[in-house]
């Protein structure tokens, strides 16, 4: 689990979550917060993205009160769809 929620999170902070992801280094994770996070749409669809490809075992992702558009809802349903 990597509870990231509540930590100020912006823009550039978000797209370091979203590299640091793509990269690799979530995989093992089963659960990801950000909620309460100040990520712009685009962001939390980068990190939902992420999430997406390469974050196999995530179970649970919270982008609440994040910004997250309907975009990163799509992510997010992507990942969903994947563990199903």
């Amino acid at each position: 689990m990597l509870d990231l929620a509540n930590n100020r999170i912006e823009a550039v902070g978000a797209a370091a979550v979203a590299a640091w992801l793509a990269a690799g280094h979530g995989e093992a994770l089963a659960t990801l917060s950000l909620a309460h996070n100040a990520l712009t749409a685009g962001k939390a669809e980068a990190i939902a993205r992420a999430v997406a490809d390469r974050c196999r075992r995530l179970r649970v992702l919270n982008l609440a009160e994040t910004g997250a558009d309907d975009g990163a809802a799509r992510q997010v349903a992507r990942v969903a769809r994947r563990g199903a």
